[in-house]
C-alpha cells in the first residue's frame, strides 16, 4: 500500500482541496487568498489566482464542471465566485460575514453559505443573490440522485422529496462530512464514528470506527459500491491519516493508503482518486499512488 509524506515544515502543506464532480480539476490552496488549480489530465498545475479565501471551515468549493470556484472567509469579505480560467470575480457577497462552510448542489445552481451565528443563505451561483434563508441550519448536503438533504442545525434533519422530513439522532454533537448514495447516508460525526443510515426507514446498517480517530472526508464511489474516508485526529498528525474503502453492503474496510499529514483531502473521479495535502493522487480502486503534483511555492502573501 503507498505510503505518502509532505515533510515536517507546516508551510508545504496543502490546507484547502476543492474537486468538481465532473470535473478534472483541483483547486488547492496553503492558507489565504492564492487557489492553484491542478489539472488531472494533464497532471499539471495550469494556474493560479487571487480569492477572499482564507483559512479554517470549510470554505473552497469548485462548480461540478470545473469552470467556478467559490471562496469563502470569515474575517472580511464574505462569499465570492471566481472563473477559473482567469480568475476574473464574477460576483461578492461582502455582507455574508463569518463564512464556515461553502458546498454546492449536485448541479451546481446553489451555493450553500453556513454562516457562524445567521441564517444559513442558499445563493443562486450565477448571480450571488440569496435564494431562501435556513434558520438555525449550519450546512446542507444535497443528494445528487433524488435531491434528498441533509440539514445540519440545532437538529439534523433529512428531508426528501414528497416524503415527510426525518430526524437522524445525532451521535455527538457535530458533523464532520456527509455524502449520500442512492439509498443510504453516509455520516460522520465527531464521536469517530461514520455510519450508513438506510434513507427509507432511518435504520443504521453498519458503522465503521478506526481506533479513536474521526472520519474527515467521506464520499460514495458508484462504480465501488463503496464508501472511501480519509481518517485522522483532526488538525494533528498524531497517528497519521488512512484512506479507506467500505463495501456498502456490509461495512467491510479495505486500507487504502497511508499519508503522514491529512488536513486538505478531495475525492475526485467520482470516488475513485482521492488527492491529498502533498499533492499526491491515490487510487482508491488498485490502492496505488497515480502520481504526485509538485507543490506550490508558499509566499507569506498567500
Amino acid at each position: 500500500m503507498p505510503r505518502v509524506s509532505v515533510g515536517k515544515d507546516p508551510r508545504n502543506w496543502i490546507h484547502h482541496l476543492a474537486a468538481g464532480a465532473d470535473s478534472h480539476l483541483v483547486l488547492a490552496a496553503h492558507f489565504e487568498q492564492t487557489v492553484n488549480v491542478w489539472d488531472l489530465a494533464s497532471r499539471k498545475n495550469i494556474g493560479a489566482f487571487e480569492t477572499h479565501l482564507d483559512i479554517g471551515g470549510k470554505r473552497l468549493a469548485l462548480s461540478p464542471d470545473g469552470s467556478v470556484c467559490f471562496a469563502g472567509a470569515y474575517r472580511r469579505y464574505g462569499i465570492a465566485a471566481y472563473l477559473v480560467a482567469s480568475g476574473i470575480r464574477v460576483w461578492e457577497r461582502r455582507d455574508l460575514k463569518a463564512v464556515q462552510y461553502v458546498s454546492l448542489s449536485p448541479g451546481g445552481r446553489r451555493v450553500y453559505c453556513g454562516l457562524s451565528s445567521r441564517p444559513l443563505h442558499v445563493l443562486d451561483s450565477k448571480s450571488g443573490e440569496t435564494l431562501e434563508q435556513l434558520h438555525g441550519i449550519r450546512q446542507v448536503t444535497e443528494s445528487p440522485f433524488d435531491a434528498s438533504r441533509l440539514l445540519d442545525g440545532t437538529r439534523l434533519t433529512l428531508v426528501r422529496p414528497g416524503r415527510k422530513s426525518r430526524k437522524i439522532e445525532r451521535g455527538s454533537f457535530a458533523v464532520l462530512d456527509a455524502a449520500f448514495s442512492p439509498g443510504c447516508l453516509l455520516l460522520s460525526e465527531s464521536d469517530s464514528r461514520l455510519r450508513c443510515i438506510d434513507l427509507d426507514d432511518g435504520v443504521e446498517l453498519w458503522s465503521f470506527r478506526h481506533r479513536s480517530a474521526h472520519a474527515l472526508d467521506v464520499a460514495f464511489a458508484p462504480a465501488l459500491n463503496a464508501a472511501v474516508t480519509l481518517v485522522g485526529h483532526y488538525g494533528t498528525v498524531r497517528g497519521g491519516y488512512n484512506i479507506f474503502r467500505l463495501d456498502m453492503d456490509t461495512g467491510s474496510p479495505t486500507h487504502v493508503a497511508r499519508a503522514q499529514y491529512g488536513y486538505a483531502a478531495a475525492f475526485c473521479d467520482h470516488g475513485r482518486k482521492c488527492v491529498l495535502a502533498d499533492g499526491s493522487v491515490v487510487s482508491t480502486e488498485d490502492r496505488k499512488t497515480v502520481f504526485r503534483f509538485p507543490l506550490p511555492p508558499y509566499s507569506s502573501s498567500s
